[in-house]
């Protein structure tokens, strides 16, 4: 909780809650997670880890899956 403007109210943290790093597991962004696990545990706060990737195009329609196509079987 954090004082809100007049003496008395208090409101309740947002974004000051969470330390929030994302991964794209090179090693700039392994250490940048260290250093986040390490501020989150000084400053008491949640830690959140992020990891994301392109989405892929699906396959045209009535493409047999891959392991179809690459082992012959059906």
């Amino acid at each position: 909780m954090r004082p809100l403007g007049a003496p008395g109210k208090m409101e309740a943290n947002t974004m000051d809650d969470v330390v929030t790093v994302g991964l794209d597991g090179s090693a700039e962004s392994r250490a940048a997670a260290r250093w986040a696990a390490e501020e989150a545990a000084r400053r008491r706060l949640t830690l959140r880890l992020l990891h994301a990737w392109p989405m892929l195009a699906p396959e045209a329609v009535g493409t047999p899956p891959r392991w179809i196509r690459t082992t012959g079987r059906s």
